[in-house]
């Protein structure tokens, strides 16, 4: 816990000024909403960057070119071209957590003339970054000395770089699926095969089962390219989750392998993101298989190619625009720089990622793979609001090849670990093709993953939140070192790490009363609840009363040390007044009478189990149930038990198994129809008692997928209604159209009397000539009338 706090301390100190001799600024002083003007240093190219230049083969190198203003000198100025920047709304969402609610400085562009200069000397324009306030060119070596004469040119330091391996170094052979398939597992909710080691050790399956999976979630990926055509990338596509992408290194829209690019450019990247986010039941799913993604191509693998900097800084900031709530990056810059420059603020990509983490974007970047021996971390993995990753093995040992700390200002590095180590992952040589992969690489994506989780559970978190309830909650941060940093991550700990507290009931009848107790981590020194209801609390463990039946978000705001902290509970008190009545209903004696069950719910349901159950001792089956008028869109209807001799049946209706029909909401109306067989025997004024009650094993239940519950129940009945007799017609008298009506049923096809007591005029138990015969005497020749 005291390394954290050095680390903040360090960091705040820091970032309250601009560091004049790197000609850039680290962190809040390029966040703010007013105009940065840096003095033009005496020396602009340093004696370390021009030895370094001179030693590059060839006429032409790569330089930055930071300037010293953005052209605003004042507040006018800056707002002005404020008001020319717009800001995506999930990107404006994310900064306000860091209390940033307007444009910035970061945020305006670099001043074209500036580069316009550059470029009229021959520098070719490569990226231009508004972050850096900086442009980086190909330039001839001998026209560098022309750049410090233009008063607004701050600093010139080469653009850093590392040859990438060339694609036999890089390629193992694919594993055919069938060879890595294995069964889930019987407590899991899914299918992780292959993957479970690598996401169990993190317990991201226990984060799966509360029902977080990174939804509402933007992770961008900065690697070499993606193999989007790979099965374990298809559901990301079918649900419209891949948001945008663009191909850095061709300038276009295309991150899958291109004709100019290497057979294995897009292979590092679908390791990646699948081991963060792919979904192939049984053989890889990632912690985050639900999230949204934005896919940049930033990285050239092509034999003996130099990669450089400038692309991922762009890609950075092209995340940023469209939002990005976290970025999973596994690559590292070392070229030209040495330790010294590892100190969280002078490495190019080193202050990119100070920048977007002041965004509130949480950045994971792999701590290298240059182990072991101790400073052997590279850039970005310095930078100070970042969780830089190292790798360990199945058995939470560090891998050999993992990077050490510490930075050059002696801070502890890595911040985090997971498995890095036979690690399972989508292989991008075919579409159902999958590997095992080791490298810092596959580790990185295992945090970013889990990082889209906490953010998915907990949207109010800000990056450094995020990075403090990983490395306060993993298996090494009792004693953090310069081997395994915090440690291996726990994702649910982190989850439940940060304001928190237990409720002692959750659900209840009428004025239902919460005790509710506080358990956040680090400890509060202030408490503010909100019930759901509109009242508050301002103590540390109250009790609140709930009089309204409804389903009420609870959230708890705390101070702490690491600032203000938010838990939001949603749908945790329930409040029921619900009740399934069965309305009455009456039929006739050989025909069907239909009951409506309605039901007045205070919660959304999902399912609904129904057993009925009416008396044996009268003449009537319950054929069958339909859904009602409030569930008539249901997925499934099922019949789960039938016993027509004892009168009982169990019915259940879904609402959504996947298909889309979405919850029965809160309110009141039909939610089944009963459909009654009444025998043609049965007596006028008989009568049967409908009830729900235990039936078989299945019980009267409503439910979501949060809670389930009994609802109060109102029995029904059905009554047989009267007919009179001989009124053959039903017309309510008797007249020679009932002899006429019993004559067509009996000899001409014509419908049958309602009921047989209707047609039995001579109360003989039948129909018959003679009860045609029975109404003409009575009619016409005083004969008796039918008995009732």
């Amino acid at each position: 816990m005291r390394n954290i706090i050095a680390i903040k301390i360090s960091k705040l100190l820091l970032l309250l000024s601009l560091i004049p001799s790197a000609g850039i600024s680290a962190g809040p002083d390029i966040l703010k909403q007013d105009p940065i003007v840096l003095e033009k240093p005496n020396t602009m190219l340093s004696e370390k960057a021009r030895e370094y230049l001179n030693n590059q083969t060839g006429e032409k190198v790569k330089i930055w070119v930071f300037y010293n203003d953005k052209g605003v000198f004042n507040s006018q100025d800056f707002d002005r071209a404020a008001r020319k920047i717009e800001i995506n709304d999930k990107a404006a969402q994310r900064r306000a957590k860091m209390g940033l609610n307007e444009v910035v400085f970061a945020d305006l562009p670099v001043v074209q003339d500036y580069i316009d200069r550059i470029t009229d000397i021959g520098g070719r324009m490569l990226r231009a970054s508004r972050w850096l306030n900086a442009a980086a060119f190909e330039i001839d070596r001998e026209k560098i000395n022309l750049i410090p004469e233009f008063s607004f040119v701050n600093k010139i330091v080469p653009v850093a770089q590392y040859i990438s391996p060339a694609p036999s170094e890089m390629e193992e052979s694919p594993v055919p699926p069938e060879d890595l398939k294995i069964s889930p597992t019987d407590t899991d909710a899914l299918d992780y095969g292959t993957s479970y080691n690598q996401v169990q050790m993190i317990n991201v399956p226990a984060m799966h089962n509360l029902g977080y999976n990174g939804s509402g979630v933007v992770v961008a990926m900065l690697d070499t390219g993606y193999r989007k055509s790979h099965n374990a990338f298809d559901s990301a596509f079918a649900d419209n989750r891949v948001l945008a992408e663009y191909d850095f290194i061709f300038d276009d829209s295309e991150t899958q392998n291109e004709t100019e690019d290497n057979a294995s450019q897009h292979n590092h990247g679908t390791y990646c993101w699948s081991t963060l986010g792919g979904y192939a039941p049984g053989y890889v799913i990632g912690p985050a298989y639900d999230a949204s993604f934005l896919l940049a191509k930033t990285e050239d693998v092509r034999s003996e190619t130099i990669v450089e900097e400038y692309n991922w800084v762009a890609g950075m900031e092209w995340a940023d625009s469209l939002g990005a709530d976290v970025i999973s990056t596994s690559l590292g810059y070392s070229e030209w720089y040495s330790y010294e420059d590892f100190d969280g603020n002078t490495a190019v990509t080193t202050v990119a990622a100070n920048t977007a983490a002041g965004l509130g974007i949480i950045i994971c970047n792999s701590a290298g793979n240059e182990g072991p021996s101790a400073g052997t971390l590279s850039a970005p993995a310095d930078a100070f609001d970042i969780l830089a990753c190292g790798a360990v093995d199945q058995y939470e040992s560090i891998a050999s090849f993992s990077s050490r700390g510490p930075t050059y200002d002696g801070r502890t590095k890595p911040e985090v670990c997971a498995m890095g180590v036979s690690t399972h992952c989508a292989d991008g040589a075919g579409n159902n093709f999958y590997t095992i992969k080791n490298g810092t690489s596959l580790s990185t994506p295992l945090v970013g993953g889990a990082a889209a989780l906490l953010l998915s559970a907990n949207p109010t978190l800000t990056p450094w939140q995020v990075r403090a309830a990983f490395m306060e909650t993993a298996n090494n941060a009792a004693s953090p070192d310069n081997t395994y940093g915090w440690g291996v991550i726990n994702v649910l700990d982190a989850f439940n790490w940060g304001a928190n507290f237990t409720i002692d009931t959750a659900f209840g009848w009428d004025d239902l009363t919460v005790n509710f107790t506080d358990s956040s981590t680090p400890p509060a020194t202030s408490w503010k609840w909100h019930f759901g209801d509109g009242d508050s609390s301002e103590i540390q463990n109250p009790s609140h009363t709930y009089s309204t039946p409804g389903s009420y978000d609870v959230t708890l705001v705390i101070e702490s040390s690491e600032g203000a902290l938010t838990r939001l509970k949603k749908d945790l008190i329930v409040v029921l007044a619900d009740t399934l009545t069965f309305a009455e209903t009456a039929g006739f004696a050989g025909e069907t009478a239909i009951m409506s069950v309605n039901l007045t719910n205070s919660q959304e349901l999902n399912r609904i189990v129904l057993p009925v159950k009416y008396p044996a001792s009268m003449e009537v089956i319950l054929d069958s149930i339909s859904a009602g008028t409030r569930t008539i869109d249901f997925e499934a209807t099922n019949e789960l038990y039938r016993d027509n001799d004892a009168h009982q049946l169990v019915y259940e209706l879904i609402a959504d198994n996947g298909g889309g029909t979405g919850e029965l909401q809160p309110g009141t109306g039909e939610i089944a129809r009963l459909f009654f067989a009444v025998g043609g025997t049965a007596e006028a004024g008989d009568y049967a008692g409908v009830n729900a009650i235990e039936i078989n094993g299945y019980e009267l239940d409503i439910s979501n997928s949060r809670i389930n519950y009994t609802p109060a129940v109102n029995a029904g009945q059905l009554v047989v209604q009267s007919t009179m007799r001989g009124d053959a017609d039903n017309s309510g008298g008797i007249n020679i159209l009932d002899v006429t009506y019993i004559v067509n049923y009996l000899y001409r096809g014509g419908p049958a009397p309602l009921t047989i007591r209707a047609g039995d005029a001579d109360s003989s138990g039948g129909i018959n000539i003679l009860d045609a015969t029975y109404l003409i005497a009575y009619l016409y020749r005083g004969g008796p009338p039918p008995a009732e």
